[in-house]
């Protein structure tokens, strides 16, 4: 097998989608994907492709978002010190398909806002907060 068939057997994770594509073979493009928060913390991302928005402020990270989500972005990974400053707006596209807006830690560490979100969405869902440990 030569290099370039071997080449076009190799699966490439973040491959954008073709016209015509049916949908269950779709790759997610990181180019479709943008990062908000500190800029020790977003940096990182850059190098695997995706847009990068360092912000100092909480005035930064609404401009931010809002730019974001007027582009098109499919995923927006927000920090959640960030996310706490503008959580209004977050919240205001929250019930849309798209963007999905991810909550991760920074490079201080988690604040637990990401495990509370899914902790809300799961109860609201099943009707109980199967989250809820014996160690609390």
């Amino acid at each position: 097998m030569n290099r370039q068939e071997t080449q076009s057997k190799v699966k490439r994770p973040f491959q954008a989608a073709q016209p015509g594509d049916s949908g269950k073979n779709l790759l997610l493009k990181t180019s479709n994907m943008a990062v908000i928060g500190d800029r020790d913390s977003v940096l990182p991302f850059k190098a695997v492709g995706m847009k990068v928005m360092p912000v100092a402020d909480a005035q930064e990270a609404a401009q931010a978002f809002d730019s974001s989500v007027n582009a098109k972005y499919v995923i927006i990974f927000i920090t959640e010190r960030v996310a706490v400053e503008i959580g209004e707006r977050i919240e205001a596209i929250a019930l849309k398909t798209l963007p999905s807006v991810v909550l991760i830690p920074d490079n201080r560490g988690s604040l637990g806002l990401a495990t509370e979100k899914v902790r809300q969405i799961v109860s609201k869902a099943i009707g109980a907060d199967i989250f809820r440990g014996g160690d609390k």
